[in-house]
């Protein structure tokens, strides 16, 4: 049957692999500071809030967090100059030993920069020497 339609999948990787590696870095860059625009407006609503003595609760602070992804997602795009999308196919097509091995990487670095945001930026944030 020659009028087979093409697999959809295929035809969004055609999409994402036409833009280019400057368009996907320019994406990336515009979710970082909106994301991170996000992330300083949670966090001095949290800072006010700290200071009038409300403590948040965790499901405060998991919506606090959305922000703080977005942003994650353009420091990523913005690095690899690759669309999430495409670059999610990407890591499915990896073997399992690879999304491991990768996997673990990412999230020791993932935890140290983590510690490292908490300790030089939230700690001070919320108490205030």
């Amino acid at each position: 049957m020659s009028d087979k339609l093409p697999n959809p999948f295929q035809q969004i990787d055609a999409n994402l692999a036409s833009q280019s590696h400057t368009g996907a870095r320019r994406t990336g860059l515009v979710r970082l500071l909106f994301g991170g625009a996000g992330t300083l407006v949670v966090a001095a609503v949290l800072w006010f809030l700290a200071r009038e003595g409300y403590q948040p609760n965790p499901i405060a602070l998991m919506m606090a967090a959305i922000p703080g992804a977005y942003a994650l997602l353009g420091v990523m795009e913005a690095i690899t100059g690759i669309p999430y999308g495409q670059l999610a196919r990407r890591w499915d097509n990896l073997k399992g030993w690879q999304r491991g091995i990768y996997g673990t990487g990412i999230v020791l670095v993932a935890m140290v920069f983590i510690f490292l945001i908490m300790v030089g930026v939230v700690v001070p944030l919320l108490h205030p020497s």
